[in-house]
């Protein structure tokens, strides 16, 4: 009787399987119709998706006994405390220093300081607008030395 064994490429998941990664994401914009259109496009991607209207709230959020996000995107221009501030003051705390962090905004510095900032402090900006492809691939890459 001939036995044949199983192919080992058979037993190791495909490589589309790992990168489609769940993430629990914390995300800030003050438009109420903007943060109703992103948490369902990124729960449409498979992620947990908690919703803040601004930097300060986004902060608190972080800062919650048992938060444990895996990324932050925030959008720059709100009230109370603006993206790029709440990128700051997150970067200051010994647990986030390492946290993923996406930044979208419709402002831009013509001399390019803003995004040098955010990449400086270790985010990664995103210009809007922005197609949900780009959301994927600025999700990517800010996760893909994580995994």
């Amino acid at each position: 009787m001939d036995h044949k064994e199983p192919k080992l490429e058979q037993s190791v998941p495909p490589v589309e399987q790992k990168e489609k990664i769940k993430l629990n994401i914390l995300a800030a914009d003050d438009q109420e119709m903007n943060r109703y259109l992103f948490k369902r496009m990124l729960e449409s991607l498979g992620h947990t998706v908690t919703m803040v209207e601004d930097g300060q709230r986004l902060v608190e959020e972080l800062m919650k006994e048992g938060s444990n996000f895996d990324l932050v995107f925030s959008d720059n221009t709100m009230p109370k405390k603006m993206g790029i501030e709440a990128l700051r003051d997150i970067r200051l705390i010994d647990r986030f220093k390492k946290l993923s962090f996406i930044l979208a905004t419709t402002d831009t510095s013509e001399d390019g300081s803003m995004e040098d900032e955010v990449k400086a402090l270790g985010g990664f900006f995103l210009h809007k607008p922005f197609t949900k492809d780009q959301l994927v691939e600025a999700i990517k890459h800010v996760t893909e030395s994580k995994v």
